[in-house]
Protein backbone atom coordinates (compact mmCIF):
# COMPACT_ATOMS: atom_id res chain seq x y z
CA UNK A 1 0.00 0.00 0.00
CA UNK A 2 1.09 3.58 -0.59
CA UNK A 3 1.98 5.63 2.50
CA UNK A 4 -0.16 8.66 3.03
CA UNK A 5 0.25 11.83 5.09
CA UNK A 6 -2.80 11.83 7.31
CA UNK A 7 -4.23 15.01 8.75
CA UNK A 8 -3.25 13.87 12.22
CA UNK A 9 0.33 13.30 11.12
CA UNK A 10 0.46 16.59 9.24
CA UNK A 11 -0.80 18.49 12.26
CA UNK A 12 1.64 16.69 14.51
CA UNK A 13 4.42 18.04 12.30
CA UNK A 14 2.92 21.53 12.17
CA UNK A 15 1.95 22.03 15.79
CA UNK A 16 5.45 23.09 16.94
CA UNK A 17 5.20 25.86 14.32
CA UNK A 18 1.70 26.90 15.34
CA UNK A 19 2.75 30.26 16.71
CA UNK A 20 4.33 31.08 13.34
CA UNK A 21 1.77 29.47 11.06
CA UNK A 22 -1.06 31.02 12.97
CA UNK A 23 0.94 34.15 13.60
CA UNK A 24 -0.39 37.66 13.77
CA UNK A 25 -2.44 38.32 10.70
CA UNK A 26 -5.09 40.49 9.15
CA UNK A 27 -8.60 41.49 9.88
CA UNK A 28 -11.24 39.21 8.49
CA UNK A 29 -13.78 40.15 5.89
CA UNK A 30 -17.10 39.24 4.37
CA UNK A 31 -19.85 40.05 6.87
CA UNK A 32 -20.96 43.32 8.38
CA UNK A 33 -18.03 44.60 10.44
CA UNK A 34 -18.00 44.45 14.21
CA UNK A 35 -16.31 47.30 16.07
CA UNK A 36 -14.91 46.92 19.55
CA UNK A 37 -15.93 50.05 21.40
CA UNK A 38 -15.49 49.39 25.12
CA UNK A 39 -13.01 52.06 26.32
CA UNK A 40 -10.30 51.30 28.82
CA UNK A 41 -10.70 53.10 32.12
CA UNK A 42 -8.15 55.62 33.30
CA UNK A 43 -7.72 53.84 36.62
CA UNK A 44 -8.91 50.65 38.28
CA UNK A 45 -10.09 49.87 41.76
CA UNK A 46 -9.64 46.60 43.61
CA UNK A 47 -9.50 45.22 47.10
CA UNK A 48 -5.86 46.36 47.15
CA UNK A 49 -6.89 49.95 46.51
CA UNK A 50 -6.39 52.13 43.47
CA UNK A 51 -3.61 51.23 41.04
CA UNK A 52 -2.50 53.94 38.65
CA UNK A 53 -2.66 52.80 35.01
CA UNK A 54 0.75 52.50 33.39
CA UNK A 55 1.55 54.51 30.32
CA UNK A 56 -0.01 52.01 27.91
CA UNK A 57 -1.39 52.71 24.43
CA UNK A 58 -5.15 52.75 23.87
CA UNK A 59 -6.74 49.45 22.98
CA UNK A 60 -6.57 49.05 19.16
CA UNK A 61 -9.70 49.59 17.11
CA UNK A 62 -10.41 46.26 15.43
CA UNK A 63 -13.25 45.86 12.95
CA UNK A 64 -13.89 42.19 12.22
CA UNK A 65 -16.82 40.21 10.81
CA UNK A 66 -19.36 38.12 12.64
CA UNK A 67 -17.96 34.79 13.92
CA UNK A 68 -19.82 32.74 11.31
CA UNK A 69 -17.33 29.88 11.71
CA UNK A 70 -19.06 28.97 14.97
CA UNK A 71 -22.16 27.90 13.00
CA UNK A 72 -20.11 24.74 12.31
CA UNK A 73 -19.12 24.12 15.94
CA UNK A 74 -21.47 21.46 17.40
CA UNK A 75 -22.76 21.60 20.93
CA UNK A 76 -21.12 19.52 23.61
CA UNK A 77 -21.30 15.80 23.09
CA UNK A 78 -22.06 16.06 19.37
CA UNK A 79 -18.56 15.51 17.98
CA UNK A 80 -15.77 13.19 19.10
CA UNK A 81 -13.19 15.92 18.60
CA UNK A 82 -13.36 19.65 18.22
CA UNK A 83 -12.03 22.50 16.16
CA UNK A 84 -8.89 24.06 17.52
CA UNK A 85 -8.54 26.99 15.13
CA UNK A 86 -10.54 28.97 12.58
CA UNK A 87 -8.58 30.72 9.80
CA UNK A 88 -10.00 33.54 7.68
CA UNK A 89 -8.18 32.90 4.39
CA UNK A 90 -10.24 35.34 2.31
CA UNK A 91 -9.38 38.32 4.51
CA UNK A 92 -5.77 37.18 4.65
CA UNK A 93 -5.57 37.59 0.86
CA UNK A 94 -7.30 40.97 1.05
CA UNK A 95 -4.78 42.25 3.59
CA UNK A 96 -1.72 40.71 1.96
CA UNK A 97 -0.05 44.09 1.35
CA UNK A 98 -0.46 45.05 5.02
CA UNK A 99 1.29 41.92 6.28
CA UNK A 100 4.92 40.85 6.36
CA UNK A 101 5.64 38.12 3.82
CA UNK A 102 6.51 35.57 6.47
CA UNK A 103 3.21 36.14 8.30
CA UNK A 104 1.16 35.91 5.12
CA UNK A 105 2.93 32.75 4.02
CA UNK A 106 2.84 31.22 7.47
CA UNK A 107 -0.91 31.63 7.87
CA UNK A 108 -1.73 30.72 4.26
CA UNK A 109 0.31 27.53 4.68
CA UNK A 110 -2.68 26.10 6.54
CA UNK A 111 -4.46 26.00 3.16
CA UNK A 112 -2.07 23.14 2.33
CA UNK A 113 -3.49 21.20 5.26
CA UNK A 114 -4.68 17.78 4.13
CA UNK A 115 -3.30 18.12 0.60
CA UNK A 116 -5.37 18.86 -2.50
CA UNK A 117 -9.11 18.39 -1.94
CA UNK A 118 -10.45 19.80 -5.21
CA UNK A 119 -10.48 23.45 -4.07
CA UNK A 120 -8.35 26.19 -5.63
CA UNK A 121 -6.60 28.57 -3.25
CA UNK A 122 -8.45 31.59 -4.67
CA UNK A 123 -11.78 29.94 -3.83
CA UNK A 124 -10.89 29.09 -0.25
CA UNK A 125 -12.37 31.58 2.21
CA UNK A 126 -12.02 29.93 5.59
CA UNK A 127 -10.90 26.81 7.41
CA UNK A 128 -11.74 25.11 10.68
CA UNK A 129 -8.97 22.78 11.79
CA UNK A 130 -9.11 20.14 14.52
CA UNK A 131 -6.21 18.18 15.93
CA UNK A 132 -8.27 15.06 16.63
CA UNK A 133 -11.02 14.80 14.04
CA UNK A 134 -12.15 16.83 11.05
CA UNK A 135 -11.29 19.87 8.98
CA UNK A 136 -13.86 22.08 7.23
CA UNK A 137 -12.95 24.03 4.08
CA UNK A 138 -15.30 26.96 3.32
CA UNK A 139 -15.34 28.93 0.09
CA UNK A 140 -16.92 30.28 -3.06
CA UNK A 141 -16.94 27.01 -5.00
CA UNK A 142 -19.62 24.82 -6.49
CA UNK A 143 -19.92 21.18 -5.54
CA UNK A 144 -19.84 20.17 -9.22
CA UNK A 145 -16.51 21.95 -9.76
CA UNK A 146 -14.89 20.27 -6.77
CA UNK A 147 -16.17 16.85 -7.82
CA UNK A 148 -14.92 17.29 -11.39
CA UNK A 149 -11.45 18.09 -10.05
CA UNK A 150 -11.49 15.07 -7.78
CA UNK A 151 -12.36 12.80 -10.72
CA UNK A 152 -8.77 12.33 -12.00
CA UNK A 153 -7.35 11.91 -8.48
CA UNK A 154 -7.18 8.80 -6.33
CA UNK A 155 -10.37 9.78 -4.52
CA UNK A 156 -13.43 7.70 -5.45
CA UNK A 157 -17.04 8.60 -4.70
CA UNK A 158 -18.72 5.96 -2.58
CA UNK A 159 -22.02 7.63 -1.66
CA UNK A 160 -24.30 10.60 -2.32
CA UNK A 161 -26.80 11.82 0.24
CA UNK A 162 -28.89 14.98 0.54
CA UNK A 163 -26.75 17.03 -1.81
CA UNK A 164 -23.44 15.79 -0.37
CA UNK A 165 -20.96 13.62 -2.28
CA UNK A 166 -18.78 11.31 -0.17
CA UNK A 167 -15.28 10.39 -1.36
CA UNK A 168 -12.48 8.22 -0.02
CA UNK A 169 -8.92 7.29 -0.77
CA UNK A 170 -7.02 4.46 0.87
CA UNK A 171 -3.51 5.01 2.11
CA UNK A 172 -1.27 2.94 4.34
CA UNK A 173 -3.43 1.95 7.28
CA UNK A 174 -5.85 4.82 6.88
CA UNK A 175 -8.74 6.02 4.75
CA UNK A 176 -8.81 9.70 3.77
CA UNK A 177 -12.40 10.90 3.41
CA UNK A 178 -14.08 13.96 1.91
CA UNK A 179 -17.70 15.13 2.06
CA UNK A 180 -18.39 17.68 -0.70
CA UNK A 181 -21.27 20.15 -0.59
CA UNK A 182 -21.97 23.58 -2.06
CA UNK A 183 -19.35 25.94 -0.65
CA UNK A 184 -18.07 23.49 1.94
CA UNK A 185 -15.87 20.38 2.08
CA UNK A 186 -15.41 18.30 5.22
CA UNK A 187 -12.29 16.13 5.41
CA UNK A 188 -11.28 13.45 7.85
CA UNK A 189 -9.30 10.25 8.37
CA UNK A 190 -10.33 6.85 9.69
CA UNK A 191 -8.17 3.77 10.36
CA UNK A 192 -8.60 1.06 7.76
CA UNK A 193 -9.25 -1.50 10.48
CA UNK A 194 -11.93 0.62 12.20
CA UNK A 195 -15.44 -0.75 12.32
CA UNK A 196 -17.42 0.69 9.36
CA UNK A 197 -15.01 3.62 8.78
CA UNK A 198 -16.98 5.03 5.82
CA UNK A 199 -20.18 5.19 7.81
CA UNK A 200 -18.35 6.60 10.83
CA UNK A 201 -16.98 9.47 8.78
CA UNK A 202 -20.32 10.08 7.07
CA UNK A 203 -22.07 10.35 10.44
CA UNK A 204 -19.51 12.91 11.62
CA UNK A 205 -19.80 14.91 8.40
CA UNK A 206 -23.60 14.76 8.60
CA UNK A 207 -23.41 16.17 12.14
CA UNK A 208 -21.33 19.11 10.90
CA UNK A 209 -23.58 19.85 7.92
CA UNK A 210 -26.69 19.62 10.11
CA UNK A 211 -25.07 21.96 12.66
CA UNK A 212 -24.26 24.47 9.91
CA UNK A 213 -27.89 24.32 8.74
CA UNK A 214 -29.11 25.02 12.26
CA UNK A 215 -30.70 21.60 12.67
CA UNK A 216 -28.50 20.63 15.64
CA UNK A 217 -27.43 22.62 18.71
CA UNK A 218 -24.36 24.80 18.33
CA UNK A 219 -21.83 25.34 21.08
CA UNK A 220 -22.41 29.09 21.35
CA UNK A 221 -26.11 28.40 21.89
CA UNK A 222 -25.29 26.18 24.88
CA UNK A 223 -22.34 27.99 26.47
CA UNK A 224 -22.70 31.64 27.51
CA UNK A 225 -18.92 31.96 27.97
CA UNK A 226 -18.24 30.66 24.46
CA UNK A 227 -20.91 32.98 23.06
CA UNK A 228 -19.40 36.02 24.81
CA UNK A 229 -15.90 35.03 23.70
CA UNK A 230 -16.81 34.60 20.04
CA UNK A 231 -19.06 37.68 20.08
CA UNK A 232 -16.15 39.71 21.41
CA UNK A 233 -13.43 38.50 19.04
CA UNK A 234 -15.60 37.89 15.96
CA UNK A 235 -13.59 36.19 13.20
CA UNK A 236 -10.21 37.86 12.77
CA UNK A 237 -7.47 36.29 10.66
CA UNK A 238 -7.05 33.52 13.22
CA UNK A 239 -9.09 32.64 16.28
CA UNK A 240 -8.83 29.77 18.74
CA UNK A 241 -12.09 27.97 18.01
CA UNK A 242 -12.35 25.93 21.19
CA UNK A 243 -13.94 27.31 24.35
CA UNK A 244 -11.57 29.47 26.42
CA UNK A 245 -9.10 27.17 28.18
CA UNK A 246 -7.95 27.43 31.79
CA UNK A 247 -4.48 29.01 31.92
CA UNK A 248 -3.14 26.71 34.65
CA UNK A 249 -3.76 23.68 32.43
CA UNK A 250 -1.46 24.99 29.71
CA UNK A 251 2.18 24.19 29.26
CA UNK A 252 4.71 26.98 29.40
CA UNK A 253 5.18 26.83 25.61
CA UNK A 254 1.48 27.02 24.73
CA UNK A 255 0.69 29.58 22.04
CA UNK A 256 -2.50 30.36 23.96
CA UNK A 257 -0.68 31.26 27.17
CA UNK A 258 -1.30 34.96 27.86
CA UNK A 259 1.55 37.48 27.74
CA UNK A 260 3.73 37.97 30.82
CA UNK A 261 2.11 34.99 32.53
CA UNK A 262 5.48 33.94 33.96
CA UNK A 263 5.78 37.23 35.87
CA UNK A 264 2.51 36.82 37.78
CA UNK A 265 1.86 34.94 41.00
CA UNK A 266 0.19 31.59 40.42
CA UNK A 267 -3.07 32.69 42.03
CA UNK A 268 -3.37 35.68 39.67
CA UNK A 269 -4.11 33.45 36.70
CA UNK A 270 -5.47 30.40 38.52
CA UNK A 271 -8.83 29.42 37.05
CA UNK A 272 -8.70 32.16 34.39
CA UNK A 273 -9.81 30.96 30.95
CA UNK A 274 -8.16 32.31 27.83
CA UNK A 275 -8.95 32.52 24.13
CA UNK A 276 -6.97 34.34 21.46
CA UNK A 277 -7.37 35.95 18.06
CA UNK A 278 -4.89 37.64 15.73
CA UNK A 279 -5.26 40.68 13.49
CA UNK A 280 -3.49 43.58 11.80
CA UNK A 281 -4.54 47.18 12.46
CA UNK A 282 -2.99 50.57 11.74
CA UNK A 283 0.40 49.10 10.87
CA UNK A 284 0.56 46.82 13.91
CA UNK A 285 0.29 43.08 14.23
CA UNK A 286 -2.16 42.49 17.07
CA UNK A 287 -2.45 39.38 19.19
CA UNK A 288 -5.56 39.72 21.30
CA UNK A 289 -6.20 37.61 24.40
CA UNK A 290 -9.64 37.26 26.00
CA UNK A 291 -9.24 36.39 29.69
CA UNK A 292 -12.42 35.31 31.47
CA UNK A 293 -12.39 35.29 35.26
CA UNK A 294 -15.03 32.93 36.71
CA UNK A 295 -16.79 33.74 39.99
CA UNK A 296 -14.87 30.97 41.78
CA UNK A 297 -11.41 32.16 40.66
CA UNK A 298 -9.07 33.32 43.47
CA UNK A 299 -8.54 36.63 41.68
CA UNK A 300 -11.09 39.20 40.46
CA UNK A 301 -11.37 40.88 37.06
CA UNK A 302 -10.23 44.16 38.62
CA UNK A 303 -7.18 42.53 40.17
CA UNK A 304 -6.27 40.87 36.87
CA UNK A 305 -6.61 44.18 35.04
CA UNK A 306 -4.44 45.81 37.70
CA UNK A 307 -1.76 43.17 37.13
CA UNK A 308 -1.57 44.20 33.47
CA UNK A 309 -1.65 47.96 34.07
CA UNK A 310 0.79 48.64 36.90
CA UNK A 311 3.76 50.88 36.18
CA UNK A 312 6.74 49.13 34.67
CA UNK A 313 4.93 46.20 33.08
CA UNK A 314 5.58 47.58 29.60
CA UNK A 315 9.29 47.13 30.23
CA UNK A 316 8.86 43.36 30.52
CA UNK A 317 7.89 43.06 26.83
CA UNK A 318 10.18 42.83 23.85
CA UNK A 319 11.47 46.24 22.78
CA UNK A 320 9.34 46.33 19.62
CA UNK A 321 6.11 45.36 21.36
CA UNK A 322 3.56 47.32 23.33
CA UNK A 323 0.66 46.26 25.51
CA UNK A 324 -2.97 47.44 25.62
CA UNK A 325 -5.54 46.40 28.21
CA UNK A 326 -9.25 46.85 28.87
CA UNK A 327 -11.97 45.17 30.92
CA UNK A 328 -15.57 44.26 30.12
CA UNK A 329 -17.42 42.70 33.04
CA UNK A 330 -15.66 39.48 34.02
CA UNK A 331 -13.48 39.53 30.89
CA UNK A 332 -10.11 41.27 30.66
CA UNK A 333 -8.72 41.79 27.16
CA UNK A 334 -4.97 42.05 26.67
CA UNK A 335 -3.45 42.90 23.27
CA UNK A 336 0.19 42.83 22.26
CA UNK A 337 1.06 45.14 19.36
CA UNK A 338 4.14 44.82 17.18
CA UNK A 339 4.84 47.21 14.27
CA UNK A 340 4.82 45.80 10.73
CA UNK A 341 8.21 46.74 9.34
CA UNK A 342 8.21 45.30 5.80
CA UNK A 343 4.67 44.65 4.58
CA UNK A 344 3.77 42.95 1.31
CA UNK A 345 5.42 40.36 -0.88
CA UNK A 346 3.80 37.20 0.46
CA UNK A 347 3.43 34.32 -2.02
CA UNK A 348 0.36 32.10 -2.33
CA UNK A 349 0.92 28.45 -1.38
CA UNK A 350 0.62 25.65 -3.93
CA UNK A 351 -2.04 23.08 -3.03
CA UNK A 352 -0.84 19.59 -3.86
CA UNK A 353 -1.13 15.96 -2.80
CA UNK A 354 1.98 13.77 -2.93
CA UNK A 355 2.63 10.09 -2.32
CA UNK A 356 6.03 8.80 -1.28
CA UNK A 357 7.62 5.37 -0.94
CA UNK A 358 11.01 4.11 0.22
CA UNK A 359 12.91 1.41 -1.64
CA UNK A 360 16.60 0.70 -1.34
CA UNK A 361 18.40 3.98 -0.93
CA UNK A 362 15.79 6.01 -2.76
CA UNK A 363 12.56 7.78 -2.02
CA UNK A 364 10.10 7.98 -4.90
CA UNK A 365 7.79 11.00 -4.77
CA UNK A 366 4.67 11.07 -6.96
CA UNK A 367 2.56 14.19 -7.55
CA UNK A 368 -1.01 12.91 -7.24
CA UNK A 369 -3.10 16.04 -7.79
CA UNK A 370 -3.22 19.80 -7.44
CA UNK A 371 -0.90 22.66 -8.37
CA UNK A 372 2.56 22.26 -9.90
CA UNK A 373 5.11 22.22 -7.11
CA UNK A 374 8.33 24.30 -7.42
CA UNK A 375 11.13 21.97 -6.35
CA UNK A 376 13.16 24.94 -5.17
CA UNK A 377 10.72 25.09 -2.27
CA UNK A 378 10.75 21.35 -1.53
CA UNK A 379 13.06 19.59 0.91
CA UNK A 380 13.41 15.96 1.92
CA UNK A 381 14.30 15.22 5.54
CA UNK A 382 15.94 11.83 6.05
CA UNK A 383 17.72 10.62 9.18
CA UNK A 384 18.50 14.16 10.31
CA UNK A 385 19.81 15.22 6.92
CA UNK A 386 18.21 17.61 4.42
CA UNK A 387 18.23 16.48 0.79
CA UNK A 388 17.63 18.84 -2.14
CA UNK A 389 15.35 17.11 -4.70
CA UNK A 390 16.67 19.16 -7.61
CA UNK A 391 15.42 21.99 -9.83
CA UNK A 392 12.35 22.53 -11.95
CA UNK A 393 8.71 21.76 -11.20
CA UNK A 394 6.88 18.63 -10.14
CA UNK A 395 3.52 18.60 -11.95
CA UNK A 396 0.47 16.35 -11.45
CA UNK A 397 1.29 12.87 -12.77
CA UNK A 398 5.04 13.39 -12.48
CA UNK A 399 7.34 11.51 -10.13
CA UNK A 400 10.96 11.80 -9.09
CA UNK A 401 13.47 9.68 -7.20
CA UNK A 402 15.62 11.17 -4.46
CA UNK A 403 18.64 9.41 -3.01
CA UNK A 404 18.20 9.39 0.77
CA UNK A 405 20.32 6.43 1.82
CA UNK A 406 19.22 3.35 3.75
CA UNK A 407 16.92 5.25 6.10
CA UNK A 408 13.79 3.97 7.80
CA UNK A 409 11.82 7.16 7.27
CA UNK A 410 11.86 10.22 5.02
CA UNK A 411 9.59 13.27 4.98
CA UNK A 412 8.83 15.66 2.11
CA UNK A 413 8.23 19.23 3.22
CA UNK A 414 7.34 22.52 1.56
CA UNK A 415 9.26 25.57 2.75
CA UNK A 416 7.71 29.00 2.24
CA UNK A 417 9.72 31.54 0.22
CA UNK A 418 10.27 33.57 3.38
CA UNK A 419 11.71 30.46 5.00
CA UNK A 420 9.72 30.89 8.21
CA UNK A 421 7.20 28.06 7.82
CA UNK A 422 7.19 24.48 6.60
CA UNK A 423 4.39 22.05 5.82
CA UNK A 424 4.65 18.26 5.56
CA UNK A 425 3.55 17.05 2.11
CA UNK A 426 4.37 13.34 2.36
CA UNK A 427 5.80 10.93 4.92
CA UNK A 428 7.17 7.50 4.04
CA UNK A 429 8.47 4.72 6.25
CA UNK A 430 10.16 1.59 5.08
CA UNK A 431 8.02 -1.53 4.77
CA UNK A 432 4.87 0.57 4.39
CA UNK A 433 4.72 1.81 7.95
CA UNK A 434 4.23 5.50 7.01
Amino acid sequence: MEPRTTRRRLLAAAVPLAAGLAGCGSLAGGSQPRTDATPASESTASDRGTVRRADLPPFPSLSVPEPTYRDWVPGTGEQRGGFDAAYNIARLRERREALPADVYEGVSSWAMFGGYVGIEYGELEGMLVGLSSNVVYLGSFARSDVESRLGPTAFERYATREGVGYYRRQGDGVWAYLAVSEGAVVGGDEPVDAEAPAERFREEADTLFATARGERPRLHEESSVYRRYTDSLGWPLFVAARPPTTVDRMGAASALRPPLADFFADETLAGVRVGVGQSVSDGDLVQRYWLYVPEAAPTTPSELEDAYTVNGIQGLLDDAESLAVRRDGRAVEVATLAPVEEPGGGVDPPLASLDATLSGDRMTVEHVAGDPLPLARVRVWADGETVDPGDGTLAPGDSLAVEVGEVDRAVVVYESPSGNSTVTLADAERDGEG
